[in-house]
């Protein structure tokens, strides 16, 4: 192959954009952030619902938690790594964890919700703003694996749309507001 040099520049034009579609995980959003305020919005709910948690909540919440420092830690290692057999594991890995996060926390808010008495329709807001930035982390990924598509709540189903946070204070702002309408403007994220 004769490479002329007047061509020599869009090659290399061509050969940044290649080479930078790995990297769509980190998009514009810092995500280990967002993560942090995710998990934040985890215990918001546990406050909220401490009343009313049955036997074993808390173990199922844990899991979540769990599931979202080890999703960080994760994302961290993705963006450190250069070689692109480890980048492929570690998206692997980042799927696997995004998938139990998430079938652990649609339990738990299972778990929570029929004996949540008037603070249903924050919860429901505030499960909804955890899964929609999931779903948008998940939806940054080179070739995306399946979206959630809907949160069971008392058997509905509620449509979840993925949320892409330019920003994670614009995922703070978003919670907040349902905190400060719902009257708990306390447990507001800072």
């Amino acid at each position: 192959m004769n490479i002329k040099r007047r061509e020599l520049p869009k090659m290399f034009a061509l050969l940044l954009v290649f080479a930078a579609v790995p990297f769509a995980l980190v998009g514009c959003v810092d995500i280990p952030t967002l993560i942090n305020y995710i998990s934040l919005t985890v215990g918001i709910i546990l406050t909220v619902a401490t009343p009313f948690l049955p036997p074993g909540a808390s173990v199922i919440a844990g899991l979540v938690k769990a599931g979202l420092a080890d999703l960080s830690a994760t994302i961290t290692e993705y963006n450190a790594d250069t070689n692109p057999a480890d980048k492929a594991t570690l998206l692997a890995k980042i799927d696997t964890i995004l998938t139990d996060a998430i079938a652990n926390f649609q339990q738990l808010i299972a778990t929570i919700l029929p004996g949540a008495g008037a603070f249903v329709t924050l919860i429901e807001n505030l499960a909804e703003d955890v899964l929609s930035a999931i779903a948008g982390i998940r939806s940054q990924f080179a070739n995306p694996p399946a979206v959630i598509t809907a949160l069971e709540i008392k058997a509905t189903k509620k449509s979840i749309t993925p949320r892409k946070y330019k920003k994670p204070t614009d995922y703070r702002d978003v919670v907040n507001r349902h905190l400060v309408a719902a009257g708990r403007p306390e447990l507001a994220l800072h």
